[in-house]
């Protein structure tokens, strides 16, 4: 499994209100010291309760390297100027032929109360991911964070591990619809400090991807634990008939994922009954 985030910073605030601040370093406390820390954190417990299943840390630079939004000219051209180092690296990965069986990316996850959606490109690339850590994370207690809801695409650096390996790379990235731009009033800006880190939240995500990795190898050692559906044939072919339907989760609750298996939140209970 290849756990990763990324270490840089914004070299300009240019989302500060203050337009003073524009040309001025972001701290970045919560966008990228966040995953970072944490990354940091369940090495430390990986170092003292091993498990057998390989994990890889990696930390990008240059992800936030993105041009300076009064220059940008083009969205294409914008984008193309992000997640530099993934990108460097993912052409040049640190052994040859390098591969996981799938990767999660931490961004931005240390403010209170972060929220975060079905990323666009998460769900195009690694569907089925995205579903196994959902579903552990809401098992955990922890559905007020994580939402069944489109996120939007987001150009981060799991896109390159994507495209150019072809490892299914999922984003956990903080979204705050409420917010100009997507992501929370200290994005980019000066205040992207420590004040903006929130302990439980820390904790918490630590301990939810440093569990789902001990879930994981625990399935893939033996498959045959793994939940499915009721092998009820009138119950499977109902669950067929509604798979035109079912998309995504913003679809009546219910997520599908290619191969049979659903994950139900806040389901009628005559969508329980088909399960």
């Amino acid at each position: 499994i290849m756990l990763c985030a990324h270490w840089d910073t914004r070299p300009w605030a240019d989302s500060d209100p203050d337009k003073a601040n524009h040309y001025k370093p972001v701290p970045g406390a919560n966008d990228g010291g966040s995953g970072v820390g944490i990354l940091l954190e369940i090495a430390r417990q990986l170092s003292q309760v091993p498990t057998a299943l390989g994990v890889d840390i990696i930390l990008f630079d240059a992800e936030d390297y993105g041009r300076h939004a009064d220059e940008w000219r083009d969205a294409v051209e914008g984008e193309e100027t992000w997640a530099l180092g993934s990108k460097h690296w993912a052409h040049n990965t640190h052994v040859k032929n390098y591969k996981a069986r799938f990767g999660i990316l931490l961004d931005i996850i240390g403010a209170p109360n972060s929220t975060f959606y079905l990323g666009g490109y998460s769900m195009q690339y690694a569907r089925e991911i995205v579903a196994k850590v959902w579903n552990c994370a809401n098992r955990l207690g922890y559905s007020k964070y994580f939402k069944m809801y489109e996120g939007g695409l987001i150009t981060d650096d799991h896109v390159h591990v994507n495209r150019i390996l072809g490892i299914p790379c999922i984003d956990i990235i903080n979204c705050d619809p409420q917010s100009p731009n997507g992501f929370g009033p200290h994005h980019h800006t000066v205040k992207d400090n420590m004040d903006w880190i929130d302990a439980f939240e820390r904790n918490f995500k630590c301990n939810s991807t440093n569990l789902f990795t001990s879930k994981e190898y625990t399935s893939y050692r033996n498959r045959n634990r793994k939940w499915k559906i009721n092998s009820n044939p009138d119950a499977i072919a109902k669950i067929d008939s509604l798979k035109g339907m079912i998309k995504t989760a913003t679809k009546d609750g219910l997520l599908f994922i290619p191969g049979g298996s659903f994950y139900v939140r806040s389901a009628t209970p005559e969508e329980k009954q088909l399960l």
